[in-house]
């Protein structure tokens, strides 16, 4: 042998001891850890590899795995036309180890019946027995192998019959009878495979006994329906009934509620004649459908877009058009953003509570309003519930039946003059179609609160949001608490900027050394506190009005910041118009009025502002002014009986203008104001945002109208502010502002 043959041969040698300890290495770890730790993906990617042993060895230990080598099923048959046999021959014995959930082999299984290597063929064959569940096409193949040149491909073309064979009896199927006693025929004539035909003679008596028995019944069904034809008629219109319902179930879902509000499908039959209280619509099966989930979504769908413009429309929520994102703490988590997906869970449940509760104007209603947009979103990934929509309820004002407000805000939003079928309307509750929101609950009253259970039967609402001031405990349900936080010093200029590109407003602060001396107007009057949402907006109107030539007052208080926006609003008045000054005035006992009861903003009757409009030498025309043109304040839907002011912040700091202009330096009534405030029901939490704005009115006003000295430290301690740090926060203050003028 010549060097340059020995060089060749060395590396032959050398690559076969690396196939062979591959190998071997792979069957020594299938061994002691068991064929199911065996990495399938590795062996699949073995599958792909250039040497045909490699790709041969990592097929055989996959036959091996047999289940666990699910995975493999597309590989494997892919490997089917390997260009080895070696290859072919191991890859159909793996898809017939891993058995009938490699269902998607069959096809090409009956190609490997044609493979040119008598043992791809054998496998193949044996691999079709192991899956089981095969066709007509696969038993005619196989009867075609039992003609195979070679005895073990057609001893096991035989043995795969006989196993289908045994598959079809245990599973109750005729299905391949023809088939199978063309088998029998054949194996019988081959002396090698008689035994074969025996066991599948076996087999297939018992299918065709099966068969008959099969027949028996069928034959009695149709001989009993020829003798009783009154009933086989009953029995296929009912039939046909029901495949009628069914097909506008899936094409016109509300033609199913139209046609249960017919009046003859929607009585009640006498519970003594059945027994149970049941409408004549299920007796033709319609009433088992008209309220199916697809029914619900299908009415959803329909008054989907004239209900998104009308609540987009609604007053409240067009006042917080503008929503700007700011972090919540929600559950557990502190200082998260909200998202739909933080949300979504909470809405899969059966009931879903959400729950905002935090201080007047850190953004409670305006939230509630945004994730309502949320509810009604197209796009499955955006929605608050991921499996449908849902139209939002605005609840705003006290009720004495749950039920009927739900239905006079649903009529409002759809626009509806006809009642909704009260049994509709319980169902678009209890399957989460309409998300209740119940605003300024902690300001309701009693019955209202008491009511309010979600859960109950009483209060069916299965998908619910609530705002308050406090935390409330609702019956004790599981509800995702949301709370909104205050801005933070260091973020109130990303804010103020935001909200001005929001309001396509930025551009009149083009000098950014203007724009942050403004925010730092902000900073300087709240002092050392966090600001609430409702604050920094009013701030950025009154920085807007500045530049656009409104006023030229820039507010350095907050009380000086209400009134100053009382004034912005009243900008258009006309000659006879009321001033600022005479809307101020009315305005200011307006809110005490509807502070008076609770220290906390909720509604006044209509009588009671007649009361405080006469005490004012006023007419409810000022009334309608401050409503339809200012809208400071909003008549409450459907009695229109009460009236609120739109902002609770704005509310709380007139009514506490008002009440230190009323007190005016009597000591003894300040004591029972503080007495009175010991007394409100959930004090001092609920109230300490009016406790606040009497405190900061006090502090703007505490010269002229002589308050006692004691009266802004009692306001604090209960409003939970320490009065030692606020006395050098202030003093902090005036030395800035000092600074500032200086300079």
């Amino acid at each position: 042998m010549t060097l340059r043959e020995v060089a060749p041969a060395r590396r032959r040698l050398i690559r076969g001891a690396s196939i062979v300890f591959l190998s071997a290495s792979l069957c020594l770890f299938a061994v002691r850890d068991g064929w199911a730790q065996v990495s399938v993906d590795t062996l699949i990617q073995r599958l792909q590899h250039r040497d045909p042993v490699i790709r041969s060895s990592a097929a055989e230990i996959l036959s091996q795995m047999g289940p666990a080598a699910e995975a493999a099923v597309e590989p494997l048959i892919a490997t089917l036309e390997d260009e080895s046999p070696s290859v072919r021959q191991w890859a159909a014995s793996a898809l017939g180890k891993i058995g009938p959930t490699a269902k998607a082999a069959i096809e090409p299984l009956i190609e490997a019946l044609k493979d040119k290597s008598y043992i791809v063929r054998s496998n193949a064959a044996e691999a079709l027995g192991r899956v089981g569940s095969v066709t007509k096409e696969a038993i005619s193949a196989l009867i075609e192998a039992l003609e195979d040149e070679d005895r073990n491909g057609r001893a096991s073309a035989a043995w795969a019959i006989v196993k289908i064979a045994e598959k079809q009896l245990a599973e109750s199927k005729v299905d391949l009878i023809p088939e199978l006693e063309k088998a029998r025929s054949t194996l019988i004539e081959d002396e090698l495979l008689k035994a074969y035909g025996e066991s599948l003679g076996n087999a297939l008596v018992g299918i065709l006994v099966l068969e008959r028995k099969q027949e028996r019944f069928l034959n009695k069904f149709k001989a009993w329906l020829f003798d009783h034809p009154l009933i086989a008629g009953i029995a296929a219109l009912y039939l046909l009934l029901l495949a009628f319902w069914l097909f506008l179930l899936g094409l016109r879902p509300l033609w199913l509620l139209k046609i249960n509000e017919w009046g003859f499908i929607s009585l009640t039959l006498p519970k003594e004649f059945v027994g149970v209280d049941i409408s004549v619509g299920h007796f033709f099966f319609v009433g088992f459908l008209h309220y199916h989930h697809r029914v619900l979504d299908a009415w959803v769908a329909h008054h989907l877009p004239e209900a998104r413009q009308n609540f987009e429309d609604e007053r409240t929520v067009k006042e917080r058009a503008i929503h700007i994102d700011l972090p919540v703490n929600l559950g557990e988590e502190v200082g998260v953003g909200l998202k739909p997906a933080k949300l979504q869970t909470t809405f899969d449940q059966k009931i879903a509570c959400v729950f905002i509760w935090g201080e007047g104007g850190i953004g409670k209603t305006s939230l509630a309003c945004y994730l309502a947009q949320w509810a009604m979103e197209d796009v499955a990934s955006k929605r608050l519930c991921k499996k449908h929509q849902m139209l939002p309820v605005l609840i705003e004002s006290d009720f004495d039946d749950f039920l009927d407000a739900v239905s006079a805000r649903v009529r409002m939003l759809i626009r509806q003059e006809e009642e909704i079928p009260e049994e509709l309307l319980l169902k678009l509750l209890r399957k989460r179609r309409l998300l209740v929101i119940v605003d300024h609950f902690s300001e309701m009253n009693e019955i209202s609160r008491n009511a309010l259970r979600p859960g109950s039967k009483d209060i069916p609402a299965n998908a619910l949001m609530v705002t308050s001031r406090i935390q409330e405990k609702l019956g004790g349900i599981p509800k995702t608490v949301v709370e909104p936080l205050r801005i933070k010093g260091n973020g109130v200029s990303s804010f103020m900027e935001r909200y001005l590109i929001a309001r396509t407003k930025r551009d009149l602060f083009e000098d950014d050394t203007e724009f942050f001396e403004a925010c730092r107007g902000l900073t300087k009057m709240v002092g050392e506190r966090n600001i609430t949402v409702l604050l920094a907006k009013l701030y950025a109107d009154q920085m807007i009005a500045v530049k656009e030539g409104i006023t030229t007052d820039r507010p350095e208080t907050i009380p000086d910041l209400m009134l100053s926006y009382l004034n912005w609003l009243n900008r258009e008045a006309g000659a006879d118009d009321p001033d600022n000054r005479r809307v101020q005035r009315v305005a200011k006992p307006l809110a005490w009025r509807c502070l008076k009861t609770t220290y906390r903003p909720t509604l006044a009757s209509l009588d009671e502002i007649q009361s405080v409009l006469e005490k004012e030498n006023e007419d409810e025309a000022i009334l309608q002014y401050l409503e339809g043109k200012l809208h400071l304040v909003q008549t409450i839907e459907p009695a229109e009986d009460q009236i609120r002011f739109t902002l609770d912040p704005l509310a709380e700091y007139l009514a506490g203008l008002y009440v230190v202009e009323q007190k005016v330096g009597n000591e003894q009534e300040w004591r029972q104001f503080l007495d009175d405030a010991d007394e409100m029901p959930n004090a001092p939490e609920a109230i300490q945002g009016f406790l606040l704005a009497v405190r900061d009115c006090c502090l703007l006003k505490k010269y002229e109208k002589h308050v006692p000295g004691f009266v802004q430290d009692e306001l604090a301690r209960r409003a939970g502010l320490d009065p030692e740090a606020i006395k050098q926060a202030y003093l902090k203050q005036r030395i800035a502002r000092f600074i500032s003028d200086l300079s």
